[in-house]
């Protein structure tokens, strides 16, 4: 993989070699609908995560505003820098949310538009198909965080999948360790404040999310 210097001596390299400039594309998009299960209301509700693979000569900092449009009923969803999301990783960009709630529960089918517009007013776009129905979802239990007595940082789960991940965060919100766990019992690191659980439904093509759920915060020596 070509170092991060490397890659920089190479654009401007074919910058100076060329005065025209590709226009910003939408790589690809993402939409996933999640079922989320809230602790403190004890209730299951959809939410709608979409996000686009946004691709510029000008840098990530060249996109202004993102639109979600389903147009056959009127519906839209309108980001701008400080109400999406963005994941930058190397070689990708992503901006979005994962948070969507849609009026009513029920997320549209079929064909929705995302919309990019960079700051000098261009705008591309790429459609995709939502086609999860959420508007017959099962009945689910509610979901239970259970400390284990013999050890204060291992809890387990009731009403919940066997197969999960566990996303603990600590008080100022940032994301600690991902866990993978199988079966209902699991610990949490130093540091965490709460935790989210998230799987994925392959039969109904879905998310699951819980949380996020309060921890017990790690006794130190001045407490006991």
């Amino acid at each position: 993989m070509k170092s991060w210097l490397l890659w920089v001596l190479v654009s401007a390299a074919l910058a100076a070699s060329s005065c025209t400039h590709a226009p910003a594309q939408i790589a690809q998009v993402y939409s996933q609908i999640s079922q989320h299960f809230d602790p403190q209301t004890k209730t299951w509700s959809p939410q709608w995560a979409a996000f686009v693979q946004a691709l510029s000569n000008d840098g990530n900092r060249a996109f202004d505003r993102l639109y979600f449009i389903h147009d056959e009923t009127g519906m839209y969803f309108a980001l701008n820098k400080q109400t999406w999301t963005a994941v930058d990783r190397p070689g990708e960009f992503w901006v979005g949310r994962n948070d969507f709630h849609v009026p009513g529960g029920v997320v549209p089918l079929g064909t929705w538009r995302a919309v990019l517009v960079t700051l000098d007013g261009q705008h591309v776009e790429q459609t995709f198909v939502v086609s999860t129905d959420t508007s017959r979802d099962p009945v689910r239990a509610a979901v239970t965080l259970i400390p284990l007595p013999a050890n204060a940082r291992s809890y387990r789960v009731e009403g919940w999948v066997n197969n999960y991940l566990v996303w603990p965060q600590d008080q100022q919100g940032n994301v600690l360790a991902l866990q993978k766990v199988v079966g209902g019992q699991f610990s949490v690191p130093e540091g965490a404040s709460s935790i989210r659980l998230y799987s994925y439904d392959k039969t109904r093509a879905e998310g699951l999310l819980a949380g996020p759920f309060s921890v017990q915060p790690l006794s130190t020596s001045a407490d006991r």
